[in-house]
């Protein structure tokens, strides 16, 4: 008998190798196109670097996870701002492929190729992604961390219980905002039957007991710090967050994240109305498994209630509870913070319209969603590389950092001053210069000992200390202990903008103390 042929890819029949094909693509152009279009590392890729420079169990603002893998990843190929890239790519990658096998315990395979593609219509998975940070480190944890949690609900197993714990552990050492998974979990095993009986077991509870006995040294430096991450979550919610916030306050702050939000989904938004209204006479659906490939290709979306209640629950309480903050204390959450809540929302989408099996209806679709791609990472690129001409103004991409350093080590050098140790200044200017600078010095944060752990009195003291800063803004002020030690050297330097030879050249002054 010959072997049956494998159909040829088509956006009229999704299956694996299409699911595949398209996320390639999307995460090969989000790679590239940022590596050759951004001259310099973004915001939170530099304040990475300045972080895992030494390695701490954590940070001023942050858990350690992905200040560790981005050191590392930087020790190992020498190359700082692909590895930042490398790695959300990653992280976008592995997000898919955890939704992917979610869906497939849950519908169709068929349908589970596009419940993972119309991620792709969140922007969340766009542009965003190129910095790598909490957020995005956190979409995998997420995603892992449901489909774990619907092993561990309809498997009677312990596997997955442990698999969970470690997941959450990673979740804890990423970001904090983790623990709305667990509380959206708890919610739906509270809410579900056999949920319940999974929580009589010894299960659930031995693994909480061991996410917080691996969590141990974090959580312990947590304490010693003062719980110095809440405090910085905290200030960063606005000035309208706690008590004293206004009625108004309190309303406006969850209605902006929400409004917010559904603006981040245009995309799975229309290729969801694609999926069900388009075109408006739908064709008849062939037979289970007419359409071949692997699966019942040709047969309509088929979610269990029990799997839509879990999906509501476990996709939507996350947003809930953060709106429910917002009225009752006024925190304003920031709109990055959502990134991990919608792994699932493609499968919330399906299991919601329940749109019929038809070829026109998902070719358009996904068509549409890959257009939307290409369109949104080509014009992310020529944004970088023109937009700041046309704007008259420059963005961080464009920022000579190295130039910059490269300019200040010329000018210690012809002064003939030694290497500096430390260098003080805002985390952007301060890290660019710190990370480029040979030896790779130490950086104290705006100022302060408290945001850097790594530096001491007697350091600080001892140490080759060199203060930079924009020259058209103030210096942050030195410790109290430098302030009597006059400035031995002071000076400015300037770099042309990357791609951008039509604007002022970045100037940044220098002085050092203690050369």
């Amino acid at each position: 008998m010959r072997p049956k042929r494998a159909s040829a890819l088509s956006l009229g029949n999704p299956d694996a190798r299409l699911l595949w094909a398209v996320c390639g693509l999307h995460l090969a152009l989000w790679l590239v196109i940022p590596a050759l279009t951004q001259g310099n590392p973004p915001l939170d890729v530099i304040e990475g670097y300045v972080w895992g420079r030494d390695l701490q169990w954590g940070y001023a603002k942050h858990p350690p996870l992905p200040t560790f893998l981005q050191e590392m990843l930087y020790r190992l190929t020498g190359a700082p701002a692909l590895s930042a890239f490398l790695l959300s790519q990653v992280s976008i990658g592995l997000t898919f492929l955890a939704v992917w096998l979610l869906a497939r315990r849950i519908t169709t395979p068929a349908w589970a190729a596009v419940a993972t593609l119309l991620l792709l219509g969140i922007l969340y998975f766009q542009h965003p992604t190129p910095e790598f940070n909490h957020n995005v480190a956190q979409m995998p944890i997420w995603a892992w961390g449901s489909y774990l949690i619907h092993r561990c609900w309809r498997e009677d197993k312990t596997w997955p219980w442990i698999a969970l714990s470690l997941v959450m552990v990673l979740g804890l050492l990423t970001k904090y905002s983790v623990a709305l998974l667990a509380v959206a979990a708890f919610l739906f095993f509270m809410a579900d039957p056999l949920g319940r009986a999974r929580l009589r077991t010894w299960r659930p509870w031995a693994a909480a007991l061991l996410t917080l006995l691996l969590a141990g040294p974090h959580l312990h430096w947590l304490v010693e710090s003062g719980f110095l991450p809440f405090r910085y979550a905290l200030s960063s919610a606005g000035a309208g967050a706690g008590a004293e916030a206004d009625l108004l306050g309190r309303f406006l702050n969850p209605l902006d994240f929400l409004i917010n939000e559904t603006l981040d989904h245009p995309g799975l938004i229309i290729a969801a109305l694609l999926l069900t209204f388009f075109p408006a006479r739908a064709m008849q659906a062939p037979q289970a498994g007419a359409a071949g490939g692997d699966g019942p290709a040709g047969s309509d979306v088929a979610i269990g209630r029990e799997d839509r209640v879990f999906l509501l629950i476990l996709g939507l309480s996350p947003l809930a509870v953060v709106l429910l903050l917002g009225l009752l204390t006024g925190f304003e959450a920031k709109h990055a913070w959502g990134a991990p809540f919608y792994s699932l929302s493609g499968l919330i989408a399906l299991a919601l319209l329940r749109p019929k099996w038809d070829p026109r209806r998902l070719k358009a679709a996904l068509a549409f969603l890959l257009a939307l791609s290409l369109t949104i990472s080509i014009g992310f690129g020529l944004y970088h590389l023109f937009g700041p001409e046309i704007r008259g103004r420059a963005s961080k991409s464009n920022f000579p950092g190295p130039e910059i350093a490269q300019a200040l080590n010329a000018d210690l050098r012809a002064k003939g001053a030694p290497q500096p140790s430390i260098v003080v200044g805002h985390t952007w200017v301060a890290g660019n210069v710190a990370f480029n600078l040979p030896g790779r010095p130490q950086v104290l944060i705006d100022g302060s000992l408290a945001y850097s752990p790594w530096i001491d009195q007697k350091r600080l003291s001892n140490g080759i200390v060199l203060r930079v800063w924009r020259a058209e803004r103030p210096p942050f002020p030195l410790p109290k202990l430098m302030m009597w030690r006059e400035p031995a050297y002071s000076g400015k330097v300037s770099a042309a903008y990357r791609h951008a030879a039509g604007l002022p050249r970045r100037r940044c002054r220098s002085s050092g103390r203690g050369l």
